[in-house]
């Protein structure tokens, strides 16, 4: 068939791209055989049931072709077509029966009814046409059979292999878990150790330095068996201790510099003088004590209370 000048358009356009028929077809995924077909105008050469209109769209759009003509010349060589034997599917009536009984009618040489105008459908061509129609009308019947006989089908063969993998991966889990488990028997024969609750120190202000001549913090610590200072210091500063009070015996005479730290303990009491409260923390038994409002020296006693 010669080419059409109008499809052929196509042709030189896919040229001049320099694309190949192949690269075309994986782009637009249209086969080979259909774009040859439609550069050429050879629109006949393409069966009935593809998408010609949107493959032209698909063609013109990436060769950069209008596609108004080669539309209408595809539209043009649709009304030059002659009617397919399909058209004529739905008259099967043999020209006996559609003749008139009268004494004009007469037969041919063959034997068969004169034609008077009228079409005559043989018998052989009645059961190709019932064919063709039960062929059409099975397409889909077929198409749905193959989707229930090979969905399950393939279903099966990917469920089951994981279904055995994920049954074999338990049955290993199950000695190790049962390897790390304690028996009832040997557990039951440890006893806990005991719980014991550490009790909280209580601790009360009972006179303030403002109060006092000799600017000493008395405090009255309760529920705790032993006193226990602790003192952090921030910056340079002089520690002294004695137990009891501030006659008692010396515990710690020590000055400190910055992250060191010092505790004492006593069973009765502790007497602490700071030579700059603001640059220490002062712990009790693990609770603080406020020295930032003091602004020198300052004495601060602890007295252990049954």
């Amino acid at each position: 068939m010669l080419s059409n000048p109008i499809t052929e358009k196509l042709r030189l356009a896919r040229e001049q791209k320099r694309l190949t028929l192949a690269q075309i077809e994986a782009h637009t995924k249209i086969p080979v055989r259909y774009i040859l077909s439609i550069e050429k105008g050879d629109f006949a050469a393409i069966p009935p049931s593809v998408p010609l209109t949107l493959h032209i769209r698909s063609l013109a759009q990436l060769l950069e072709v209008d596609p108004a003509p080669i539309l209408q010349a595809y539209q043009n060589t649709k009304r030059r077509a002659k009617p397919s034997p399909s058209s004529s599917q739905t008259t099967m009536i043999f020209q006996s029966a559609a003749l008139p009984n009268t004494g004009n009618n007469s037969m041919n040489m063959g034997g068969t009814p004169a034609n008077h105008g009228q079409t005559f459908l043989s018998r052989k061509e009645t059961m190709k046409v019932r064919k063709l129609q039960e062929q059409s009308i099975n397409s889909w019947q077929r198409w749905l059979f193959k989707w229930y006989v090979y969905v399950p089908i393939i279903a099966v063969f990917i469920l089951v292999p994981i279904a055995i993998w994920l049954w074999n991966d338990s049955e290993q889990e199950a000695p190790t878990k049962a390897s790390t488990t304690t028996p009832v028997s040997q557990a039951s024969t440890t006893s806990p150790s005991p719980i014991v609750e550490q009790k909280k120190a209580e601790i009360q202000l009972v006179r303030a330095a403002e109060t006092s001549q000799d600017e000493t913090d008395v405090y009255e610590v309760k529920n705790v068996e032993q006193l226990r200072v602790k003192i952090e210091a921030t910056g340079s500063v002089k520690i002294s201790a004695h137990m009891g009070d501030k006659k008692g015996k010396v515990l710690l005479n020590k000055t400190l510099t910055a992250e060191e730290s010092e505790e004492v303990t006593d069973q009765n009491g502790i007497f602490i003088t700071v030579s700059s409260p603001k640059q220490v923390v002062l712990y009790i038994n693990d609770i603080i004590i406020d020295t930032s409002k003091a602004k020198k020296a300052q004495n601060y006693q602890f007295k252990l209370s049954n």
